[in-house]
């Protein structure tokens, strides 16, 4: 056995202390975003910087990748900016394959932004409350487990 340096695949599973790893994490971001935002976010303004040097937004970001929501075989193709928006709608019942891949979307957008230097995707996630949703629903929502049996 040997450490691998891909991601996983969306067939890797996903166990429960992985998920309310990531689900703690995003809670300990959204927490610190509002510490550290208490005037409207501008990304022109240097604040997309200031986000991603949060010790919890690293935390976050690893976590995302060591947990498996970041995967090899995962187009980054979630419509994010429709999920941000309408939020209480599409992520409060969508199936786990869909909430990995909006995560899976978030960071690789987030990545590609960062090095561009544009707005974090992520930090618009958390404005709109859709991070958030998607942390409740690891840490307590049961249609997103597997039966005890598999």
């Amino acid at each position: 056995m040997y450490i691998k340096k891909k991601p996983p695949s969306m067939r890797t599973s996903v166990y429960e202390s992985q998920a309310r790893f990531l689900a703690g994490c995003i809670c300990r971001l959204e927490e610190a975003y509002r510490r550290h935002f208490d005037k409207p976010y501008n990304p022109d303004g240097g604040d997309s910087a200031r986000f991603w040097a949060l010790p919890e937004y690293e935390v976050f970001h690893d976590a995302a990748y060591a947990c498996g929501f970041v995967c090899k075989d995962l187009a980054p193709t979630y419509p994010i900016d429709q999920a941000n928006e309408i939020c209480g709608e599409t992520l409060r019942r969508v199936p786990f394959k869909e909430l990995r891949h909006y995560v899976h979307t978030l960071l690789r957008v987030e990545r590609s932004n960062r090095m561009d230097g544009y707005f974090s995707p992520v930090c618009s996630a958390i404005q709109s409350g859709a991070l958030g949703i998607v942390a409740r629903r690891l840490d307590s929502d049961d249609s997103l487990y597997a039966p005890e049996n598999t």
